[in-house]
């Protein structure tokens, strides 16, 4: 027996539109396919060149969770191809990337010594298991594409 999961309709700027067909079980293996899915929406959204230049600064730190200035630094060194993105473009990027399971919240305690640093800092992220899969899945199949 299968359950029914909802269909990607299309990808609007970062949100992503559903269209339903039938109720979806939010118990079962349809969710669980449904959010492993999710996790790939980033490949093929319009700004999607942002989303991995985002997502290989996750995969290649050993940190264990990156704020948004973190992220801007290592996206600001040689060798990243993204796009400049300002400090509020790169947060709905990685907020985007978090509803699609791709990065988690992190549960790391901010120590701040001022208003401002504690602002910038409070919003840490971290590689999911899933995301880090499908980026690295993803890195190989365009070097393997580039090999061919």
């Amino acid at each position: 027996m299968s359950v029914p999961v909802r269909a990607l309709d299309s990808m609007v700027g970062d949100e992503l539109r559903e269209e339903p067909q039938g109720e979806r079980s939010d118990k079962g293996s349809g969710s669980e396919t449904w959010q492993r899915l999710s996790a790939y929406a980033y490949l093929s959204a319009p700004e999607r060149l942002e989303y991995v230049a985002a997502m290989r600064v996750f995969c290649g730190t050993l940190l264990a969770d990156l704020a948004v200035p973190d992220v801007l630094a290592k996206l600001a060194q040689p060798g990243h191809s993204a796009a400049v993105l300002d400090a509020e473009t790169l947060t709905a990027r990685l907020e985007q990337l978090v509803r699609w399971g791709n990065l988690l919240r992190s549960t790391h305690t901010v120590t701040a010594t001022s208003i401002a640093e504690y602002q910038r800092s409070r919003s840490r992220y971290q590689l999911s298991k899933l995301g880090e899969r499908v980026q690295r899945d993803a890195d190989e199949v365009l070097a393997g594409a580039d090999a061919a």
